[in-house]
C-alpha cells in the first residue's frame, strides 16, 4: 500500500475501451473482455486502490477536501486582478489619447495586454460568480499561500502546496471585493486519508500493547503464584489468605483484560469490518478475472499449436512429390487457414494485455488488503497468542483441503465418529462402532437397532449450526454444557469463570466461521476441549464479563 501519492484512480472510461473479440473467443473459459470491463465498471470501488477505499469505504463521513473560506482578503491587486475591472468609457479613453496616455493616473485608469484600457472603479459583470484559480503566476501564488498560512497557522507549508486556491469577485456598496478559498487537491485527500488512517491505527496499537503488557503480567502472576502455594514457614491461615488475594488479583485483571480488549474491538472495528466485506469482493472479483485470464491464455496456447500444425503441414505439402497444380493449390488453402488463425493469435494478445492489467490491479489490491488486515488482526495479541492462530489456521487450511477429496472425507468422517465414540461419549448412548459380528438373530437384529441409531447419530454429529440463529445458538450452548457436565462438573460451579469461557468459545467459533469451517459438533467439542486444556494450563480465557 502507498504512503504518499495515490495512484490513478480507476473510472469507467477505462473499461470502454474497444478490444477484438474474435470467434475464438467464446471458446474461452470465464468471461470475455467485455464481460470483465463491465464487471469493473460496475465495482469501481473495489478496482481502485486501497487509499482511496480508505476515503470512501473507511472514512466516509470525514471532509477530506476542507474547503476554508478565507475572510478578511478584500484587497485588489490590479497586477494580478486585472479580470475584475470594467473597460473604459470612450470619453475615457478620448481623453487619454489625447493626453498622450497622462490622464490614465488621474482617472484611475489601467492599462491591459488583453482587454485593452480598463478602468479601476468600475466592475466587470462578466466576472461574477466566476472563480479564477490562483496558481498560474508564482508571485501570486506564493504571496496568498502566506496570507493563508498567517490567518490559518495550523496549515503547514506542505499543506498549502498540496491546496487549491481560487479567488472571485463581489460588488458591495459600490466596492469592489476580492474573496478567497481553499481545499485541498486530490493528492492532497489522499495524503490526508493516509495520515487519519495510520494515526487511527497507530492509537489502536498503543493501546494494543497495553493489552498485551497486561497478559504478560496476568501470565507472570499465574507462574509465580505456583511458588507460594506450598510456603513452609508460612501459617495456614496466613497462605489461605494469600492465595485468596492472589486469586481475587487474577479475577480482577482477568476481566480487565476482557473490558480492554472489547474496546479494542469496538476500535479495529472501524477498520475490519469493511475491510474484511472489501476482502470478500475483492476475492470474488479476482477470481472471474483470473478464471478470464486462464482462459485467454490456454486459447492463446492452443492457437499458438495450431499455427505450429499449419506450418508442419506446409512444409509436408512443399516436400511431397504431388503434382504442381494440386500443390499449389493445397499450400494456398492452408496459408489462407494460418492467416486467419494469425489473426485471431494478434486480436486475442490485444485481450490478453488489457485482462492482465486489470488482473495485476486486482492482484495488487488483494495483496494490500491481506497485509492490511494481518497488521491490524494481531493489535492487542502476544507472540503465543499470534502463533497459536497461525497454527490453527494451517490446520484449519489443511482440514479444509482434505475436505475437497472425497476419499479423505470418508476417511476424515470414521476418524472422527471414533473419537468422539473413545473420547466424548457423553454425547451419545451407545458406543458408535461395533466390530463383533453377531452370532444369533436377536444380536442381529440389535445390530441393526444399532447401526441405524449410529447413522443418524453420525449425521447429528456433523450438522451445521448457524450461530446467528437463536435455535441453534441454544443447540450449541446444550453440547458445551454437555462437555462440562461429563468431563468437568466442578468448574460449571463457577458463574464468573462460566460466563466467560463460554464467551470464549463462541468467538472462537465465530473465527472458524469466517475461515469458512464447519460449525457442527465434532467442531464445537473440538474447540471445547482445547480451550478447555489452555484454561487449565492457567493460560488466560480474556472475555469481558459484561
Amino acid at each position: 500500500m502507498m504512503n504518499g501519492m495515490e495512484k490513478p484512480k480507476a473510472n469507467t472510461e477505462e473499461f470502454k475501451q474497444k478490444i477484438p473479440e474474435s470467434q475464438e473467443s467464446k471458446k474461452e473459459v470465464g468471461l470475455s473482455t467485455e464481460e470483465v470491463n463491465e464487471l469493473l465498471g460496475k465495482n469501481l470501488e473495489v478496482y481502485d486502490n486501497l487509499n482511496s477505499f480508505y476515503k470512501e469505504g473507511v472514512f466516509k463521513g470525514v471532509d477530506f477536501k476542507d474547503e476554508i473560506k478565507i475572510k478578511g482578503i478584500d484587497v485588489v491587486d490590479e497586477r494580478f486582478d486585472e479580470a475584475v475591472y470594467g473597460k473604459a468609457a470612450l470619453s475615457e479613453k478620448i481623453l487619454n489619447f489625447a493626453t498622450l496616455g497622462l490622464a490614465k493616473k488621474e482617472l484611475g485608469l489601467l492599462k491591459s495586454k488583453e482587454r485593452g484600457l480598463l478602468n479601476k472603479d468600475i466592475f466587470n459583470k462578466d466576472t461574477e460568480g466566476k472563480e479564477f484559480e490562483i496558481g498560474q503566476n508564482k508571485e501570486e501564488r506564493s504571496g496568498m499561500e502566506k496570507i493563508i498560512g498567517n490567518i490559518h497557522k495550523e496549515l503547514s507549508t506542505e499543506d498549502l502546496t498540496k491546496r487549491r486556491i481560487i479567488k472571485r469577485f463581489e460588488f458591495i456598496n459600490g466596492e469592489i471585493i476580492k474573496k478567497v478559498q481553499t481545499s485541498r487537491t486530490e493528492d492532497g485527500q489522499i495524503e490526508a486519508v493516509v495520515k487519519l488512517k495510520d494515526e487511527k491505527i497507530k492509537e489502536a496499537d498503543n493501546f494494543g500493547s497495553e493489552i498485551v503488557k497486561l497478559k504478560e503480567q496476568y501470565q507472570k502472576h499465574l507462574n509465580e503464584k505456583s511458588k507460594f502455594e506450598n510456603l513452609k514457614h508460612l501459617s495456614a491461615e496466613g497462605r489461605e489468605g494469600l492465595m485468596k488475594k492472589m486469586a481475587e488479583e487474577e479475577e480482577n485483571l482477568g476481566y480487565l483484560i476482557g473490558d480492554k480488549e472489547y474496546e479494542l474491538k469496538e476500535k479495529l472495528s472501524v477498520f475490519k469490518e469493511p475491510l474484511e466485506e472489501r476482502k470478500s469482493q475483492t476475492e470474488e472479483l479476482f477470481g472471474k478475472v483470473s478464471a478470464a485470464f486462464e482462459g485467454v491464455k490456454k486459447e492463446e496456447t492452443e492457437l499458438n499449436k495450431n499455427l505450429r500444425e499449419i506450418d508442419s503441414e506446409i512444409k509436408l505439402i512443399e516436400q511431397s512429390g504431388i503434382l504442381a497444380e494440386t500443390k499449389k493449390q493445397t499450400i494456398d488453402d492452408l496459408k489462407a487457414g494460418r492467416n486467419e488463425v494469425a489473426n485471431n493469435l494478434s486480436e486475442l494478445t490485444l485481450r490478453k494485455e488489457a485482462l492482465k492489467g486489470r488482473f495485476d490491479v486486482l492482484k495488487t489490491n488483494k495483496q494490500d488488503l491481506d497485509k492490511e488486515l494481518s497488521k491490524i488482526n494481531k493489535i492487542g495479541k502476544t507472540k503465543e497468542e499470534i502463533a497459536e492462530e497461525e497454527k490453527i489456521k494451517k490446520e484449519n487450511i489443511g482440514e479444509d483441503k482434505n475436505k475437497a477429496e472425497t476419499t479423505d472425507n470418508k476417511k476424515e468422517k470414521e476418524t472422527r465418529t471414533n473419537d468422539l465414540a473413545e473420547d466424548w461419549s457423553f454425547m451419545k448412548g451407545q458406543e458408535l462402532n461395533k466390530e463383533a459380528k453377531p452370532e444369533t438373530k436377536a444380536e442381529q437384529k440389535k445390530q441393526k437397532t444399532e447401526e441405524k441409531i449410529r447413522s443418524t447419530e453420525e449425521s447429528d454429529v456433523l450438522r451445521e449450526y448457524d450461530l446467528s440463529d437463536k435455535e441453534d445458538e441454544m443447540e450449541v450452548n446444550k453440547i458445551i454444557d454437555g462437555y462440562l457436565t461429563q468431563k468437568h462438573p466442578q468448574n460449571k460451579k463457577d458463574k464468573k469463570w462460566l460466563d466467560g469461557f463460554i464467551k470464549n468459545i463462541f468467538s472462537s467459533l465465530f473465527d472458524l466461521k469466517k475461515a469458512n469451517l464447519s460449525i457442527n459438533k465434532w467442531s464445537i467439542v473440538k474447540e471445547t476441549d482445547r480451550l478447555f486444556k489452555k484454561s487449565q494450563k492457567k493460560e488466560p480465557v480474556f472475555k469481558s464479563n459484561k
